[in-house]
């Protein structure tokens, strides 16, 4: 919840001060929580789809230290969430 409310008042602070400001949010598509459910409200959303599990994938922070350049990638496990903001 803490992100959505950052991302919110920060994007109400450029509206006032007419500045330019945007946020892409990578996040679980986990619909029955309460901070999916505040970026999913907000005014400020411009556009959100979302990537099945098994459409996706991605690297761990470690990746480039494998000798095997196959287990560089970790599917998906869940759905995500791709919102944007301006």
């Amino acid at each position: 919840m803490a992100m959505a409310s950052r991302m919110e008042s920060a994007l109400e602070g450029a509206e006032t001060d007419s500045q330019p400001l945007s946020f892409v949010v990578f996040v679980p598509g986990w619909t029955d929580e309460p901070a999916w459910s505040a970026l999913k409200g907000s005014d400020f959303l411009k556009s959100h789809f979302v990537v099945a599990a098994g459409d996706h994938g991605y690297c761990d922070g470690a990746a480039h230290q494998r000798k095997v350049r196959a287990d560089r990638y970790t599917p998906g496990i869940s759905n995500h969430s791709i919102p944007s903001f301006t």
